[in-house]
C-alpha cells in the first residue's frame, strides 16, 4: 500500500502516533491500567508463569505512558487474583524500602563539603 506523507500535518502525525493499538477481541476484559511499569511486568511475569493468555498495550501521553493489560473473560478470575497479589506484594516491599536516597554525610573531619 502506498501512501503519500506529502501532505500530511503535524496533526495527522500526532494523531497516528498517539492512536490505540489493536486488541485482539479473545481478550476483551481490561485486567489491570497503571502508569507504574515495573507493577505491569510484574503482573506479566506473574500471568506468564502460570500460562494465563494476556495482551499487553501501552498509550497515553509520552510521558506518563499507561500500560494495560488484558485478558480473556474466563481466565479474569484468577488473572485478578494474580495481578491483586503482586500489586499487594509490591506495595508491602516499598512500605520496607522506599528508596530513598542516601543521607549526606560529611567527607571531612571539619565537616566541610565539596
Amino acid at each position: 500500500m502506498l501512501v503519500s506523507v506529502r501532505h500530511w500535518t503535524v496533526r495527522t502525525v500526532v494523531a497516528l502516533a498517539l492512536a490505540a493499538p489493536a486488541v485482539p477481541a479473545d481478550f476483551d476484559v481490561l485486567l489491570t491500567r497503571t502508569t507504574d511499569h515495573g507493577g505491569a511486568r510484574a503482573v506479566e511475569n506473574e500471568l506468564a508463569c502460570q500460562k494465563v493468555p494476556y495482551v499487553r498495550t501501552e498509550g497515553g501521553d509520552p510521558v506518563e505512558r499507561v500500560v494495560q493489560l488484558h485478558v480473556r473473560s474466563a481466565d479474569h478470575a484468577y488473572a485478578a487474583q494474580l495481578a491483586a497479589m503482586v500489586f499487594a506484594r509490591r506495595k508491602r516491599l516499598n512500605q520496607i524500602d522506599p528508596r530513598r536516597p542516601a543521607p549526606r554525610t560529611p567527607m571531612w573531619p571539619d565537616g566541610e563539603q565539596f
